[in-house]
């Protein structure tokens, strides 16, 4: 999907919401991506990481760069 909802940055949150007519109806919610991800395991993140990057198809490169 493309990232036509997310937010870089908090100026850029606001700049969008002024676009958006607004009514008594209308609700904001806002994520924070940070509390995603903390049942990761930490002792196998970089094994884990590496095969779900080899399981993709992605180039050994890529692969390095990222780990």
């Amino acid at each position: 999907m493309p990232n036509m909802f997310n937010a870089k940055n908090s100026q850029d949150a606001a700049r969008d919401l002024q676009d958006i007519p607004a009514n008594d109806y209308y609700k904001t919610i806002t994520l924070d991506i940070k509390d995603l991800y903390v049942n990761l395991p930490t002792r196998n993140i970089v094994n884990m990481t590496k095969f779900w990057l080899k399981t993709n198809n992605q180039n050994q490169n890529i692969i390095d760069e990222i780990l």
